[in-house]
């Protein structure tokens, strides 16, 4: 019963998130010390494996390509390069 009550309050505050492939996304990391960057980016999203891991390519080295939880993935939102992308 506990849990239940816990998912409903959970499940209203939060929104799914919907990625598709070609999605520019941030990725989360843990940094050194309190000043370092917490996202790192902007990296494209190539492609889905299993439910909640998407491969990712990083924009700024074409040949960096790495697998991530979707947990830790969260949009790109720069408005230079969304001027280009458009």
């Amino acid at each position: 019963k506990a849990q239940e009550k816990q998912k409903h309050y959970y499940d209203k505050k939060t929104k799914a998130k919907d990625f598709a492939i070609g999605d520019i996304v941030a990725v989360q990391y843990n940094p050194k010390s309190k000043l370092d960057k917490r996202y790192v980016g902007p990296c494209k999203i190539v492609g889905f494996t299993v439910p909640n891991t998407v491969d990712l390519m990083d924009l700024n080295d074409a040949n960096k390509r790495f697998r991530i939880s979707l947990s830790r993935v969260k949009f790109w939102y720069h408005s230079k390069l969304r001027e280009t992308a458009v």
